[in-house]
C-alpha cells in the first residue's frame, strides 16, 4: 500500500506531572511511522525551516520513510500540558506556526490512499480537498486540523467546522477522537457520536476515547479497547491508531481492521514517541 500522509512535523513539548518534555512529533510522523512499521510504502508530505529539514525528518528518514519536505519561514511547534491523569484533558498552545500547504502541493501527489492530518485549522486549507479527492482511490483525514483554532495567546481550543456537510462526503475514513466529536455532534456518548459523524457523509468513522476505538461504518460499531496505558505514550494516540486502520483496512475487512488498529495502538500507548513495530 503506497500512502501519503499530510501535515506538519512539529516540535512539541510534553508537560506531564509538571516535568517539560521536548521531542519531534506531529501527526504525520507517528502516521508514517506507524505505517512504516506494519510493512505499508509511507510518504510524508510536510513543511518546516530548512534548519530543521534534517533533526526533524532523520527518525523517518531512517526508519525508510521517504519525506516531501516544502521550506516554510517557520516550523510548528504546540506546548501539550496534561494536567490530571485524563489524557483526553490535554491543553495545547501553539507557539509557533509553519506555512500553509498550496495546491502544487496536491498536484504532486501519487498515492493509492492519502490521510490528511494537520496540526492546526487552516494549515491545509479546505478549497485543496476537491483536488485531492480527484487524485486518490482512499482519502482520509483528521479532525484535528479542521476543527483546532489558534486563539489570540496561541491556545488552541475546538470550534464547529463551518460548512462540515459539505467537506466530509469528500473523506472514505474520517478518524476524530471524543472530544472533537462532541464539537462536530454535540453528543460525547460514543455510538451515538459516531452515527452523527457518519451522517455527515464520510464513508467510515474512526472514533477514538480513553479506552479505545469505535469504527463505524453505516452499518455496524466494531469497538475494540485500548487497554492500560501511561500519560507518557499518549502522544500520537489517535494518528497511530488511524494509521494502523488505513493499513489494516487494505489487508482485511473493517471490523478486523478496527481490531488490528486497537492492538497496534495498544503498543505504542505503553512508550512515548512513535509506534516501535514489532521486534
Amino acid at each position: 500500500m503506497k500512502i501519503t500522509f499530510i501535515g506538519h512535523l512539529c516540535r512539541d513539548v510534553n508537560i506531564i506531572d509538571g516535568v517539560s518534555h521536548p521531542m519531534f512529533g506531529g501527526g504525520v510522523f507517528h502516521n508514517g511511522m506507524t505505517a512504516k512499521g506494519l510493512g505499508a510504502r509511507p510518504t510524508v508530505l510536510t513543511r518546516c525551516t530548512e534548519a530543521d529539514v534534517e533533526p526533524m525528518t532523520g527518525a523517518l528518514v531512517a526508519a525508510g520513510v521517504e519525506v516531501r519536505v516544502r521550506p516554510s519561514a517557520a516550523t510548528t511547534s504546540i506546548e501539550n500540558l496534561y494536567p490530571d491523569s485524563d489524557p483526553d484533558h490535554r491543553r495545547s498552545r501553539l507557539l509557533a506556526r509553519g506555512g500553509a500547504f498550496e495546491a502544487r502541493d496536491v498536484d504532486t501527489i501519487q498515492a493509492d490512499a492519502v490521510h490528511v492530518n494537520p496540526l492546526w485549522h487552516g494549515e491545509f486549507p479546505v478549497d485543496l480537498l476537491p483536488a485531492l479527492r480527484a487524485r486518490v482511490s482512499l482519502l482520509g483525514g483528521d479532525a484535528q486540523g479542521f476543527l483546532r483554532t489558534a486563539d489570540g495567546d496561541g491556545r488552541l481550543v475546538l470550534r464547529d467546522w463551518a460548512d462540515k456537510a459539505r467537506w466530509m462526503p469528500l473523506f472514505d475514513v474520517f478518524k476524530a477522537d471524543i472530544s472533537e466529536a462532541e464539537i462536530l455532534t454535540g453528543t460525547r456518548e460514543i455510538q451515538p457520536a459516531a452515527q452523527a459523524l457518519h451522517a455527515l457523509g464520510a464513508r467510515e468513522i474512526v472514533l477514538t476515547h480513553g479506552e479505545g476505538v469505535c469504527v463505524y461504518d453505516g452499518g455496524t460499531f466494531h469497538e475494540e479497547p485500548f487497554g492500560t496505558y501511561s500519560l507518557a505514550g499518549r502522544t500520537g494516540r489517535g494518528d497511530t491508531c488511524s494509521a494502523a486502520y488505513l493499513v489494516g483496512r487494505s489487508r482485511l475487512g473493517v471490523g478486523d481492521a478496527a481490531g488490528f488498529a486497537a492492538r497496534i495502538t495498544s503498543m505504542k500507548l505503553q512508550y512515548p514517541g512513535p509506534f516501535r513495530g514489532f521486534g
